[in-house]
């Protein structure tokens, strides 16, 4: 199996944007998030997602580890044990996209979150559309879209907010603050997963 080259390690700073107070050792240690692309991204348009997955939990003071393991758009393997370190998302093609959700304006999902759902689903084509259609970058949508699923397993299933990468629409207003480099989670969420990540 190939891996993409996108392995990289994010440190919390002090970001006057996020009203976040942090030092060095109240940053959360390392977690990983696997993204298994079933749906084949371009590998510029992976890289751009994973900066913008980075910089959105970095302004939340949390460190990451992404790595993006390319699969061949077949068969959806499920992870055989979710360790409590590791955030999974499947990126799924255009194909298996109506299997999942079948409502076309959803652009992933956490099945179960509410309960403890921990394996999370983007749709990779949608995500594109909705890129075209709002005139955004596709692989920062991507990115965002990543991070909005990882709240969802972090935050529980009912997370969505006003405002900031847990906002459930992907209207002008939101791809407005994508331009603007302005989508994070907010000061209170931030610090819920840091408190609800486990201990390395």
């Amino acid at each position: 199996m190939a891996r993409l080259s996108v392995v990289r390690v994010s440190l919390s700073a002090v970001l006057a944007s996020t009203a976040v107070v942090r030092t060095a050792t109240s940053t959360v240690p390392a977690h990983t998030v696997v993204v298994h692309d079933y749906a084949q991204v371009t590998a510029t348009h992976m890289r751009r997602a994973v900066v913008q997955l980075e910089a959105i939990f970095r302004s939340a003071g949390i460190e990451t580890v992404v790595v993006v393991e390319r699969r061949p758009p077949v068969k959806v393997d499920q992870p055989t044990a979710l360790d409590q370190h590791q955030l999974f998302i499947n990126v799924i093609p255009a194909v298996m996209d109506d299997r999942i959700a079948a409502n076309t304006a959803v652009l992933g999902v956490v099945p179960g979150a509410d309960i403890g759902g921990r394996l999370a689903y983007v749709f990779a084509s949608r995500v594109e559309i909705a890129a075209k259609r709002r005139a955004a970058d596709y692989g920062t949508l991507l990115g965002t879209v990543l991070a909005h699923e990882i709240g969802h397993v972090l935050l529980g299933g009912h997370a969505h907010t006003a405002s900031g990468v847990m906002r459930p629409l992907c209207d002008s207003r939101q791809v407005h603050a994508l331009s603007l480099g302005r989508v994070s989670f907010t000061s209170e969420e931030a610090a819920v997963i840091r408190s609800r990540l486990p201990a390395q």
